[in-house]
């Protein structure tokens, strides 16, 4: 089965400059958009608005500055 699943909208976060370079980026949840079907016959599409700030939903990364 394959699933198709288009979202817009923005993960909140923090960035914390460490340095002129260097900054820590945390994001977390989602607010927005998303729309999720499979690709069976008679499968329903579920549309899901608003916001989800699930700790499940953490990411942490660097962004380097040039």
């Amino acid at each position: 089965m394959l699933l198709t699943s288009t979202g817009v909208g923005v993960k909140p976060g923090v960035a914390v400059n460490l340095n002129d370079k260097l900054s820590f980026v945390t994001h977390f949840g989602f607010l927005g958009y998303q729309y999720d079907k499979l690709d069976v016959d008679g499968a329903k599409a579920t549309n899901t608005f608003g916001f989800d700030l699930d700790g499940n939903n953490l990411t942490f990364g660097l962004y380097y500055n040039f």
